[in-house]
Order: C-alpha cells, then sequence, then structure tokens
C-alpha cells in the first residue's frame, strides 16, 4: 500500500467506495497477519514514549473512531442519518421479533 497525492478525478461515489472497501480489506489482512509476538515488540510511541506495537494499534483504532465520530457529527449537521446509525437501526430492527 503506497501513499501519496489524492487523484484529480477521484471517480463516482461508487468506485470511491468501492476503493475504500478494497482499502479495509487489505489492512485488516495484513493486522491478523501479524504474530502476537511482533504485536508484544517494543517501539517508539508518537510522543517519544515506548509502547507495543499492540498498544499502537490500539490507539490508532481509538483515533479512527474519533473521526468517524466527527463524520457522524456532520452528517447529522447537514439533516443525514450518519450510516452507522443507520446500520445499528436496520440490525435491530431485524433481530427484534415482528409485531
Amino acid at each position: 500500500m503506497q501513499g501519496g497525492p489524492p487523484p484529480e478525478n477521484p471517480g463516482s461515489r461508487e468506485e470511491v467506495i468501492a476503493r475504500l472497501k478494497a482499502g479495509r480489506t487489505e489492512i485488516e489482512a495484513r493486522i491478523r497477519a501479524i504474530s502476537d509476538d511482533h504485536l508484544q515488540e517494543k517501539m517508539m510511541g508518537l510522543l517519544g514514549n515506548e509502547t507495543t506495537r499492540f498498544n499502537f494499534l490500539a490507539f490508532c483504532y481509538g483515533h479512527e473512531m474519533y473521526h468517524w465520530g466527527q463524520i457522524g457529527l456532520w452528517a447529522r449537521a447537514g439533516g443525514e442519518i450518519p450510516q452507522l446509525t443507520q446500520n445499528i437501526e436496520a440490525r435491530r430492527k431485524k433481530a427484534s421479533p415482528a409485531s
């Protein structure tokens, strides 16, 4: 996976979503392939502190959730229902007995 500048024309909404899903799948596969021993190795944290690779990944996950929260707030401010809320409501409706 390589970084770089964003594409000049990112494509359609469907193309962007497909790329995001593919990227998530690749990252998940890479993380699942990391051994427990490797996760316990020490590394330098963002503030110069010593931490484990596992703790760093946990920090990254929490930071991602922070940004998901921001996206949800922006969606609500624009009159939309955030996708996560839609997913939760759909699962609750599916799990509840028919009335």
